[in-house]
């Protein structure tokens, strides 16, 4: 997006140069009373072209995404015949989403607002699969309906602290990562882009707050609804704090987070049915490092109670329930510069799931860890447009206790990426 101010001058001494240059183009002859009113006319002009200069630090970003994944083995509990997939066949479906952002910049009162939108349609090859952890984090199965992601309020205080207010989306303050964060131009695989052991409530009312110590030390606190119904605010918070440490080993950037997350709404116990007023927390590390010019590592690693489900359906312990103890993952990026095309990247990252010990037991279930390997190439054809082929491997899918199979699932599939 051009920036309206530099547009707004531009188009300002564009007119008044072609007004003033007029004067003198040869023969002319401007009597000194048409000069002086000439010059009024253009500083009129000039000022009411200075208005558009109202636009300055406003910036609007609009991103689509398409995926299309084929898969082996299609599992899900609800593969019938009337939705043309059949179970253990392949299955090959598409889907996409679009992405508006609106932000706007007020330095005087080192403040920020921001408005995110969302649509898209499309559920792509996640229904036809059973897992702990889906193959698609940029799944928005809409049907094509706008939605309010993020609207909020940001306010700087002198660089001692920022304050987040409004609708926010609690994954956007902690266990962020470098390389493994963003399914539009990273891992696609919800494993790569947050821990599966945090139960990130949707984007709903809350707050977030931010607190640099110093250059290798920051703070943060983030507070949403637990149940992000907009109702009896406050009752039921989801709280996650986070320490980042920002040292330079062998020079090179790194960022080594260690978190913490409370849920206040209601969970049922898996052993005890009589407590459905449980509550659950966790807690966790994400850390990525630069190791050389061409090479990153990610981490990530979280543990969780594992004696309790959050039934958001309120209907009981389902065959459809189930709860995780931890999860693992681990990955590089390797930057193109070494075979000359430096904007491209690619990506490979091995994760594992591990299920609780009380889901097991209250659901008769064998309970396997769910594993994940993943391999991207994203392509940079320019700076509006990524291709990305992608790949995925599961093994002991849903534990291994999937109805309509348990066979090692691939996943192969390519994501085009527009940036508007």
């Amino acid at each position: 997006m051009q920036d309206k101010g530099k547009v707004g001058m531009f188009k300002s001494k564009m007119i008044i140069g072609i007004l003033l240059g007029s004067l003198f183009l040869p023969g002319a002859s401007v009597p000194a009373q048409e000069a002086r009113d000439l010059e009024s006319r253009v500083a009129c002009l000039e000022k009411s072209l200075s208005l558009m200069n109202l636009g300055d630090g406003l910036s609007l970003g609009a991103h689509a995404t398409m995926i299309i994944q084929g898969t082996s083995n299609a599992n899900a509990s609800g593969i019938t015949v009337s939705n043309n997939s059949y179970k253990g066949d392949d299955s090959t479906d598409s889907g996409y989403s679009v992405d508006l952002e609106l932000e706007k910049h007020f330095p005087d009162i080192q403040s920020t607002a921001f408005l995110h939108i969302e649509t898209g349609e499309g559920a792509g090859v996640t229904d036809n699969l059973e897992l702990f952890s889906n193959v698609n984090c940029d799944n928005d199965d809409s049907n094509g309906l706008l939605a309010v992601t993020e609207l909020f309020w940001q306010q700087n205080f002198n660089d001692a602290f920022t304050l987040t207010f409004g609708k926010i989306d609690s994954a956007g303050f902690i266990d962020t990562n470098e390389y493994a964060n963003y399914e539009c131009k990273q891992f696609l695989s919800n494993i790569f882009c947050n821990s599966s052991v945090i139960e990130f409530p949707d984007s709903s009312i809350g707050l977030g707050l931010n607190i640099p110590f110093c250059q290798t030390l920051e703070f943060d606190l983030v507070m949403a609804e637990g149940n992000a119904d907009y109702a009896q605010v406050g009752d039921h918070p989801w709280i996650g704090l986070q320490l980042k440490l920002k040292p330079e080993f062998l020079r090179r950037p790194g960022n080594y987070r260690l978190l913490y997350w409370y849920n206040d709404a209601p969970h049922s116990s898996w052993i005890d049915g009589l407590k459905t007023k449980e509550k659950a927390s966790g807690f966790g590390v994400s850390i990525d490092q630069e190791i050389c010019n061409n090479l990153c590592v990610f981490l990530r690693a979280g543990w969780q109670d594992d004696q309790v489900f959050l039934d958001s359906a309120a209907d009981g312990i389902t065959s459809e329930d189930f709860s995780l103890a931890a999860a693992y993952s681990v990955g590089f990026q390797l930057s193109g510069a070494a075979w000359k095309r430096a904007d491209d990247t690619c990506g490979i990252a091995y994760g594992m799931i591990e299920p609780s010990d009380d889901y097991k037991q209250a659901q008769v279930r064998q309970g396997k860890t769910e594993s994940h390997a993943e391999l991207y190439y994203n392509i940079v054809v320019n700076k509006n447009l990524r291709i990305t082929p992608d790949a995925q491997i599961i093994n002991n899918p849903f534990g291994k206790d999937a109805p309509n199979g348990t066979s090692t699932i691939l996943v192969a599939g390519l994501r085009i990426q527009i940036d508007f």
